[in-house]
């Protein structure tokens, strides 16, 4: 649980994400704050386990403070991959993306508050202005796997909605009012 004397360093670590998702992605404001709902600040003490090799946990994190190390485990050694410090995101990619087990663990070093997102969540495209899907960083290079994608944009103009790049879709698309426009280099794999 996250103490009063914490929740000035939450809506800090909030206010920097923010900043971050806004560089990383076109958002509006609706946008922006419907998916800053979906991230939860957590407390975790030094040497706990976020994410466990060979389990599925669909995760991401964004540290707002301390310190957390992903590593592997391969016969009986503990080999570091990356440390993630403040204002850094962490994840097992393949459990938050595909929901498969993860390669490695992730244990806080120095353990203090995390914003964490659930990869089963819906991200929603609703409005009334066009809007662009996007892509891992905008790059329009692999894939961006969306758990649950729902559109529903009433935009006057055709299209309502562009692909910035490949899109995967592995779990619920619901596509209940708008235009979606692709080429044959960004295509949308359900």
């Amino acid at each position: 649980m996250i103490g009063v004397e914490n929740n000035a360093i939450v809506e800090k670590g909030k206010e920097y994400l923010s900043q971050v998702l806004l560089h990383l992605v076109d958002l509006n404001e609706t946008e922006l704050a419907d998916l800053l709902k979906e991230f939860h600040p957590k407390s975790y003490k030094k040497k706990a386990i976020l994410v466990q090799q060979g389990k599925v946990t669909p995760l991401t994190f964004f540290v707002i403070k301390g310190c957390f190390r992903l590593y592997f485990n391969e016969d009986g050694k503990e080999l570091t991959g990356s440390i993630a410090t403040e204002n850094e995101f962490l994840s097992s990619h393949e459990s938050f993306f595909f929901q498969l087990p993860s390669s490695y663990e992730i244990e806080a070093i120095l353990g203090r508050i995390i914003l964490d997102m659930n990869g089963s969540s819906t991200i929603e495209f609703n409005g009334s202005s066009a809007q662009v899907i996007p892509t891992i960083y905008g790059s329009g290079g692999d894939a961006f796997n969306y758990i649950n994608l729902k559109v529903n944009n009433s935009y006057g103009t055709s299209p309502q909605l562009t692909m910035d790049g490949a899109v995967m879709v592995s779990g619920n698309l619901d596509m209940t009012n708008g235009i979606l426009t692709s080429t044959t280099a960004d295509r949308m794999f359900v």
